[in-house]
């Protein structure tokens, strides 16, 4: 009798998502179809959908699929997530416009929000047309990710494109490392030469209220390293802490104007305080450059310290 009951309550929760979903987005303004499987109360799985109105000029998807527990913790109860083969052309210039209600300021939460944390995520074949409120083109083709716990990651994009304007990247492939709250993007080529050695975030404090952050990045023979990390993110006493290096960038990795060329520039800075209340930031650096070359001006090299604390310079 048990397994009778689970039998009927699973294919009745599938029968209401089978149709109520589609009428439900109906009233919204949006026409829907889609294809229901799993059990819906562990597992769910949506195929050959359709969307179109409002902003949806065109939508279709392969399959969203998803694998979860609800009764673990938060941080574990989703344990798989997977998006396929979708097509979709937007236009946010369709939103319609929200009124503007006055609400009583609330209270903010001094405890970070509860993290979930997928066990494996697999995105594949993505592309879509996005028609910005501003009236540019945003273009993804052939957009995958695929990372899970264990298991080397990828991430993949055969186009990017913001028009108009020259922002346009393609053929990007990056490696992924997902850990248990820890994530990884390497290997990565950015716009205008530039690449990303490896950007690591890490929210393994998250109940601490701590993050951090490290990025190693260069352009030619230029490098970029920064390491950040935040404290008191969510109790209202934020504190960071940042340094920040560039080593080895000269004229050769960056178009200047004609006439100007210069040598290695290094730099050092180091920060700490709130970045959300700049004049109580205290900040340190130095900076170095050589071989300067301006419109017939030379000079050998170039050094200055500086510091800033409680807004006046040091």
């Amino acid at each position: 009798m048990l397994v009778l009951a689970v039998v009927f309550r699973e294919a009745l929760l599938r029968a209401l998502l089978q149709h109520g979903g589609p009428r439900g987005a109906e009233m919204a303004g949006v026409k829907l179809s889609w294809q229901v499987e799993g059990s819906v109360m562990r597992d769910l799985k949506l195929t050959d959908i359709t969307a179109s109105g409002l902003m949806i000029d065109k939508a279709s998807v392969g399959e969203f699929s998803a694998a979860y527990d609800a009764r673990a913790e938060m941080e574990d109860i989703v344990k798989r997530i997977a998006l396929k083969n979708v097509e979709a052309v937007v236009d946010l210039r369709k939103l319609p416009k929200s009124e503007t209600v006055v609400e009583p300021p609330k209270t903010a939460s001094k405890k970070p929000p509860p993290l979930v944390w997928p066990s494996v995520i697999d995105i594949e074949n993505v592309n879509a047309s996005v028609t910005l409120a501003d009236g540019r083109l945003l273009t993804v083709r052939g957009l995958t990710l695929r990372i899970g716990e264990g298991m080397p990651g990828v991430f993949e994009c055969a186009e990017f494109k913001l028009e108009p304007g020259d922002l346009r990247v393609a053929g990007v492939k990056a490696g992924v490392q997902w850990k248990k709250r820890e994530l990884t993007i390497s290997g990565l080529d950015l716009p205008y030469g530039a690449r990303l050695g490896a950007l690591t975030i890490d929210l393994r404090e998250w109940e601490k209220e701590a993050a951090s952050v490290k990025l190693e990045a260069g352009i030619g023979k230029a490098a970029v390293m920064v390491e950040a990390l935040a404290r008191g993110i969510f109790s209202g006493a934020l504190q960071t802490k940042a340094d920040v290096s560039v080593t080895n960038f000269t004229s050769q990795d960056w178009k200047m104007p004609d006439g100007v060329s210069f040598g290695p520039v290094e730099v050092k800075v180091h920060a700490e305080g709130d970045p959300t209340k700049p004049m109580h930031l205290s900040v340190d650096g130095q900076v170095s450059v050589t071989d300067v070359r301006a419109t017939g001006a030379m000079l050998d090299r170039v050094s200055a310290v500086f510091g800033v604390k409680d807004g006046i310079a040091r």
